[in-house]
């Protein structure tokens, strides 16, 4: 199955810019690192935007604002 997000969601989360992508990449090829995904469900939108904007504060590419 291939997940699908959300294009509000996905307006919430900068995109990595081509350098952070590449580092990422190697990274993740070069330790090996798994990754899932998960299911999660809210009680509503306003509910899931929340978690998703206070999850991404730690991400170095999201601005203070």
């Amino acid at each position: 199955m291939i997940p699908t997000i959300d294009s509000q969601f996905k307006a919430l989360i900068p995109p990595l810019s081509a350098e952070e992508r590449d580092q990422l990449e190697h990274n993740i090829m070069e330790s090996r690192i798994a990754f899932g995904v998960r299911e999660m469900e809210f009680c509503n939108r306003d509910d899931a935007m929340v978690w998703i904007i206070e999850n991404q504060l730690g991400r170095r590419n999201i601005p203070d604002a």
